[in-house]
């Protein structure tokens, strides 16, 4: 069931039962929120709160779970970005409590718990299953696998479970790591784990001279744990480049000439040699073509009947992209449409009240691609928007 927070809940927790989604509010300085709820041995509770990555609160959440007698038994700070999650294995039958507070999430003078009316969150508490992430973390669009995918826009749920995750969905050929078959011919979008602390993957790439090696890591993007480390490799072993993050939540990107035709490897790490099932990441290798990528500001847009409205779209060119971009729409409501413009797309209805999800594209002679926005999380591309139609 999904509850509303019910205040106080400081001293005396809130009972809930063990499958509940609570939408809460720390709403002041100092407030800290309480949800009990009886455990039985054995069992394995899982809590995750969203707040900061996903419905944008300016907080730094922090749970624990707490025994009747006020011992803190598990606790959690930061899990998907500042985000944290609790797994928890039960050891007797008894009445627990998941506990909410929170810090600022730009650190300021505060001295204590944090709060105010904008520290909105979602706790998911369940003993059931719960989908951490999606694997694998890409997937060649238009392809059919065994995945759960809602529509077009990557986002996976687990049947009878809580959570969800996203899978980006490629226009090239997608793979799973398999250190007995590293070859990679570009393009191409590899979904890893590091599993074991100090494991490195090395994926082999046949270089020519002159070709242009594009490779973009991506993982605390994705609200997973790697700190993504990457080497190029020449046939000798001499390392010719190596990148690292250079801020926090920001992906890691590669790019280079082949000097010399030659068999390349890249070489993926975690910066502090850290490992497990949290620890995976996407790694897509570009063939350093001319492309480009579309994106616009704003998820949802409002279209009065009879008028027009222009959508702005960004267009970032890479490698020396220069054809003309012809910008279209895909799955308009009836009574809708599209007409290409120099800066984007405009809009017409010549009908009344109408809803519904479209999607952007813009078209060369040779190219497609999706204009994606991020919604609340300014790494979590998505490529469906919403329109809405109003009467005059």
């Amino acid at each position: 069931p999904e509850v509303e927070e019910q205040e106080p809940n400081d001293e005396k927790p809130q009972p809930i039962n063990d499958n509940t989604l609570v939408n809460g509010r720390l709403s002041k300085s100092g407030d800290v929120d309480g949800y009990a709820l009886a455990l039985k041995k054995g069992q394995i509770l899982t809590a995750s709160l969203m707040a900061e990555r996903w419905v944008g609160s300016p907080m730094d959440g922090v749970l624990q779970i707490v025994s009747e007698r006020g011992f803190v038994l598990a606790q959690n700070n930061d899990h998907n970005r500042l985000d944290p999650q609790v797994v928890f294995t039960v050891p007797e039958d008894a009445t627990y409590v998941v506990r909410v507070f929170a810090f600022p999430s730009m650190p300021d003078s505060t001295i204590g718990f944090s709060g105010n009316e904008k520290y909105i969150y979602r706790l998911t508490v369940t003993t059931g299953a719960f989908l951490d992430y999606a694997w694998p973390l890409a997937e060649t669009r238009g392809t059919s696998k065994l995945l759960e995918v809602e529509s077009d826009i990557g986002l996976v749920f687990a049947k009878g479970g809580a959570g969800f995750g996203f899978v980006r969905l490629e226009p090239h050929p997608c793979v799973t790591y398999d250190s007995s078959s590293p070859k990679r011919i570009t393009p191409v979008t590899i979904s890893g784990r590091l599993l074991k602390p100090g494991e490195r993957h090395l994926h082999q790439i046949d270089g020519r001279k002159g070709q242009r090696l594009e490779a973009i890591i991506e993982s605390a993007s994705a609200g997973l744990a790697l700190d993504p480390s990457l080497r190029l490799l020449d046939p000798t072993g001499k390392v010719l480049s190596r990148a690292q993050a250079t801020a926090l939540y920001r992906d890691t990107e590669l790019a280079f000439t082949f000097p010399t035709d030659g068999v390349y490897r890249l070489e993926v790490t975690d910066a502090r040699g850290e490992a497990g099932p949290q620890h995976a990441y996407r790694l897509r290798l570009l063939d350093g073509k001319p492309d480009f990528t579309l994106s616009v500001n704003a998820d949802r847009f409002t279209l009065v009947a009879g008028k027009t409205v222009d959508i702005p779209v960004t267009v970032t060119r890479r490698n020396g992209h220069k054809d003309e971009i012809n910008f279209g729409a895909e799955g308009l409501p009836m009574g809708v449409t599209a007409e290409s413009t120099k800066t984007g797309l405009r809009l017409k209805a010549d009908t009344k009240i109408v809803a519904g999800p479209f999607r952007i594209v813009g078209t060369t002679k040779t190219t497609k691609r999706t204009a994606r926005t991020t919604l609340t999380d300014p790494e979590g591309p998505i490529e469906w928007l919403w329109l809405g139609v109003i009467a005059k």
